[in-house]
């Protein structure tokens, strides 16, 4: 699995420079990492940011803590459970934040899923795969944090994936603001020039933060706020993390 990402912040508060995304891929373990920070807590003067990157940056110990050696097993459910559980559990800060690990294991990737962010599978230009989003209710999703949802509430996702399918994880700064058919001609597209993984995460990222910016745009987040009786213009303006993976 070769991958490469790109994240733009949400412009236009100079208090969250970095805003309140984080990822990281680990090459070596095949595995991909993205996480967004809650927005709503902001309202209490706490920056979920700091949480999105304090859990992730302990979930990266927790590998290191818990090496895999050249003759360990691949990659299992319980496995990444406990590394999970350790980051989770070493994160104090307050805040909360969703959360998306996903790792390639043999021929097939395993995912642990708390709330919106996500991932697809896209194969000779169809999505043969798409994560659905854990949420109670519209655009409240489930959430890691001190005072949040708790790690039991995770999906585990196993997908058999084949060489030269594109795996793409978000968050839903992606999601909200790109329909399916859409992504999938974007990574139609890269496919066809021979794009690196790293140039169509760049792609893709900035179509996707055109359309947050675009107020006559029916948005995928916009589609869903009407289905529930909600005013929603345009795109969705947000912080956008996406990594692009090939399986070769």
């Amino acid at each position: 699995m070769r991958a490469a990402s790109c994240y733009k912040p949400k412009q236009g508060n100079p208090n969250k420079p970095d805003g309140e995304d984080a990822h990281f891929i680990i090459p070596w373990l095949q595995t991909i990492c993205v996480a967004d920070g809650v927005g709503g807590y902001a309202k209490h003067g706490i920056d979920s940011g700091e949480y999105s990157r304090g859990i992730l940056s302990n979930i990266i110990m927790a590998f290191v803590d818990s090496p895999l050696s050249c003759d360990s097993p691949p990659i299992d459910f319980p496995y990444l459970s406990r590394i999970l559980n350790k980051g989770y559990t070493n994160t104090c800060v307050p805040g909360a934040s969703t959360l998306c690990l996903v790792t390639l294991s043999g021929h097939d990737l395993l995912c642990l899923n708390v709330g919106d962010s996500g991932f697809r599978v896209i194969r000779e230009g169809k999505t043969v795969y798409s994560s659905s989003p854990q949420v109670t209710g519209f655009n409240h999703p489930y959430q890691l944090g001190v005072y949040s949802d708790n790690l039991w509430l995770a999906s585990k996702i196993r997908v058999r994936v084949e060489i030269g399918d594109v795996v793409v994880v978000a968050t839903d700064g992606l999601f909200d603001n790109v329909f399916l058919e859409d992504l999938e001609k974007l990574v139609n597209y890269g496919k066809r020039n021979n794009d690196t993984p790293d140039n169509l995460a760049k792609t893709i990222t900035e179509y996707a933060r055109i359309k947050s910016l675009d107020t006559y745009y029916r948005s995928p987040f916009r589609v869903e706020a009407e289905k529930v009786g909600k005013k929603s213009m345009g795109g969705k303006k947000d912080d956008i993390t996406v990594v692009v993976a090939y399986i070769e």
